[in-house]
């Protein structure tokens, strides 16, 4: 793996502006990271196994008992365990990776709630490739991914709900509601303040019921929370990942694998490697320089 200049294509920043992402946090084609065939390889094969032993330790946790250290409350594992055990599905996922001296990928984080630089990984990465390396390859299916994952979601006879976010993460909730319509789901925009509670059910704001709502990190909103609680609705992400988003997920997964390499991270030297996880599936690589908060595109010669 290794850094390289690519000269930037002279109307890289216009287009960039009619994608609507101007202000993104990426190059403006100047610098590329070149990967190996091998070196991806190695990339899946690691967030793979780590998505096997998240999935595995979500399952020891319901069915052992959370530690008091994540700092669920009752009604919040209820969820979770309910969640759980009706096996409901989990959309997107980045396992972030450091390399060691000798290329070595080594967990550094995970984002299980918050997709931050989803678009800047997908769909800008996409349009830098065909831009300035066109006849090159990419990591990067997560477009294809998330589309596919909306038509085996299970969501027949249900429309989703999307809930606007914050300004700064509502373009992502509005690219995934998009990405929702292309795999046909019914996919509905709300705001908080629409949100109706009736005393036994959540509609919108035609008075619909609300049964599947896609929502930016619905259990650190507190209103919202206590809406989704009583309701009966499906949320995504599901409520067992909010296992995964505290912070005391990582610490117990490293002590419950500590034979496991992998899992110990490695010192900041470099770049970090974020693979995108759809549905559970290695799908898209966006590369951060942890210096400048940038993702750098990446490419695969030939």
């Amino acid at each position: 793996m290794r850094r390289t200049e690519t000269p930037p294509h002279p109307d890289w920043p216009s287009h960039q502006a009619v994608l609507g992402l101007a202000d993104a946090d990426s190059t403006a084609g100047s610098d590329a990271y070149s990967l190996s065939p091998a070196e991806i390889d190695q990339l899946e094969a690691a967030a793979a196994h780590v998505e096997h032993l998240i999935l595995e330790a979500v399952a020891a946790l319901l069915a052992g008992g959370v530690p008091a250290e994540f700092g669920l409350d009752q009604p919040g594992l209820a969820m979770a365990a309910e969640s759980w055990g009706r096996q409901d599905k989990n959309l997107i996922s980045r396992i972030d990776f450091t390399l060691t001296a000798d290329g070595v990928p080594r967990l550094h984080d995970l984002d299980a709630l918050t997709p931050r630089g989803l678009l800047q990984a997908g769909v800008l990465q996409a349009e830098w490739r065909d831009w300035h390396r066109p006849d090159d390859r990419q990591f990067n299916h997560i477009h294809e991914t998330l589309v596919q994952a909306w038509r085996h979601f299970g969501l027949y006879g249900h429309r989703v709900h999307f809930l606007e976010a914050a300004p700064g993460e509502q373009m992502v909730l509005t690219y995934l509601r998009e990405t929702a319509l292309q795999g046909g789901v019914e996919a509905v925009a709300i705001a908080a303040e629409q949100l109706i509670w009736n005393g036994r059910r959540l509609l919108d704001q035609w008075r619909r019921p609300i049964t599947r709502l896609c929502v930016q990190r619905p259990w650190q909103d507190l209103r919202v929370a206590n809406l989704l609680r009583p309701s009966g609705v499906r949320v995504i992400e599901p409520a067992w990942k909010a296992l995964l988003a505290s912070p005391a997920f990582l610490p117990w997964l490293r002590r419950r694998h500590g034979e496991e390499a992998l899992l110990s991270p490695a010192p900041i030297g470099g770049p970090i490697l974020g693979v995108w996880m759809i549905a559970s599936r290695p799908s898209g690589l966006g590369i951060h320089d942890p210096a400048t908060g940038q993702v750098i595109p990446h490419f695969v010669p030939g």
